[in-house]
């Protein structure tokens, strides 16, 4: 037996044995299915709101890689989730309803308002002002 060959095909049971995972992609990947299907969404609807491949979004589901870190928070905010949620050390929340009250609202635009860099903040702001004064404007019938 080659030198190493022992030990690959120990890591490659170990792995197979792996029982509620321990390993880290795929417990990720675990909870990515999770809120997919609490979301009601497809993985191809996922991976087209993330610009990417939807294989290479699908080897993330089923925790053959393990996404960068960029990627990681652009999944969180498709996904609506905190990273810490994702990571599994914050409970998932409920499935997105039509009728979230006001204050979890305010919440979700707080967390996510935090991911921004500060130019990407200053632009959703003026975005939010600008829609603010159109709906504000439809209202009034100008």
């Amino acid at each position: 037996m080659a030198k190493g060959t022992g030990q690959k095909r120990a890591k490659q049971k170990g792995r197979q044995s792996e029982v509620g995972d321990g390993n880290p992609a795929r417990a990720l990947g675990s909870r990515l299915r999770q809120r997919i299907e609490a979301m009601g969404i497809s993985r191809n609807e996922v991976a087209r709101r993330l610009d990417i491949d939807t294989t290479r979004f699908n080897h993330y589901v089923n925790g053959r890689h393990r996404p960068s870190f960029e990627m990681l928070v652009k999944i969180c905010l498709v996904l609506e989730v905190t990273p810490g949620q994702l990571l599994g050390l914050e409970a998932m929340p409920a499935p997105p309803g039509p009728s979230a009250p006001r204050e979890a609202w305010l919440e979700d635009l707080t967390r996510y308002a935090r991911l921004l860099s500060d130019t990407e903040l200053r632009l959703a702001i003026r975005t939010i002002k600008a829609m603010h004064r159109i709906l504000r404007d439809v209202e009034e019938g100008v």
